[in-house]
């Protein structure tokens, strides 16, 4: 008989009735557990599903991916943002490929490339079986509220707090039901704002509830500020192609391509400078608006956006890093979200 806390018993039996149908909880193959874990990293759960499958169809082992070019692996992640994750788990993959046969505990997940904590307790819990509790965004806040922890979550003190109470809560006889359990209901009942109280079946033992302020829980040390900037494409077509340039390995969107790009904190600098380097290449030219402005959001910056293009029937040399990508090509080259969404306003103009 499973001796289970009746914190983790509860969550179990939650989980059993009302836990998520998702594709990567039908499979023990690690590879396929990888794949979702950092998928689902900064990633809603409706956004990821597709490529998860779309993932798993095209690389279903890690020699599959470690057989790859980076450019392939990058153009299947391509949306989904923060692509420092795509090529961690090209790498991960490249290493497993050497490896005779898979790791199996936390300590041996947690040695490959771009791995943390989190990461290898959801593979080798779930996979193998290992007593190991995973500690993720939704974990802190349903262990902060249900205990009423009075400790910053986001320190190195409270983070330790955190992940002490979850692995003294995890019944070493069901690690994978405990940790999949809490997750979902982190992300499903236990929610950031308006949490489901009334109906949810902790209520009665859950501290935050019975003192009347779920909502206080996690309690951080620190808030993020957002930095609000002002970015314009500028969309040079020329007879050989539009000009892309990959960005570069540091700051945003590391590796991916886009057009000429110009931020600033205002949009009259950001203009200045993109017509100012548009009038090097034609004194005279007069762009276009591809797109209505649009606001993109990241974690820490609120992007104010805005697209021109400009097109030449004379032949022009790219300099700084672009190149003349033709139209029918596009399609090969991992763009930032923003312009992946601009190239579908270019595509339309350009059919017409």
């Amino acid at each position: 008989m499973w001796s289970y806390m009746p914190f983790a018993q509860t969550l179990i039996h939650w989980y059993q009735r009302h836990g998520r149908d998702l594709p990567w909880r039908h499979t023990r193959n690690p590879w396929h557990i990888l794949a979702s874990e950092v998928i689902l990293q900064q990633t809603q759960v409706k956004q990821g599903w597709d490529y998860y499958l779309r993932f798993i169809e095209r690389f279903p082992t890690p020699q599959a991916m470690a057989d790859a070019n980076e450019e392939e692996v990058m153009t299947y992640w391509q949306g989904l943002g923060y692509y420092s994750r795509a090529r961690h788990l090209h790498a991960a993959a490249k290493t497993l490929a050497t490896m005779p046969t898979m790791p199996q505990t936390a300590a041996d997940w947690q040695r490959l490339p771009g791995v943390g904590p989190y990461t290898a307790a959801a593979v080798a819990s779930i996979a193998f079986g290992e007593a190991v509790a995973v500690v993720d965004g939704n974990v802190c806040r349903v262990l902060s509220r249900h205990f009423a922890m009075d400790g910053p979550i986001d320190t190195t003190a409270g983070l330790r707090d955190i992940r002490h109470m979850a692995q003294t809560q995890l019944p070493p006889e069901a690690p994978a039901a405990f940790n999949q359990a809490i997750m979902d209901f982190g992300a499903t009942v236990c929610r950031p704002r308006n949490p489901e109280c009334d109906t949810c079946p902790l209520r009665l033992s859950c501290q935050a509830f019975l003192q009347g302020r779920p909502e206080a829980f996690p309690i951080k040390a620190r808030t993020i500020r957002i930095q609000e900037r002002h970015l314009i494409y500028l969309f040079v077509l020329t007879p050989d192609g539009l000009w892309l340039r990959r960005r570069p390995a540091d700051g945003i969107w590391p590796g991916l391509f886009e057009p000429l790009s110009f931020e600033a904190e205002t949009f009259d600098e950001a203009e200045r400078q993109c017509l100012a380097v548009l009038h090097t290449l034609t004194p005279n030219a007069q762009p276009a608006l591809l797109a209505k402005p649009f606001i993109h959001q990241l974690t820490h910056r609120k992007l104010h956006c805005s697209a021109l293009w400009w097109h030449t029937d004379t032949t022009l040399t790219p300099t700084n890093g672009f190149q003349a990508v033709g139209l029918a090509h596009l399609d090969d080259y991992a763009t930032p979200v923003p312009v992946t969404r601009l190239l579908k306003h270019l595509s339309t103009i350009t059919k017409a």
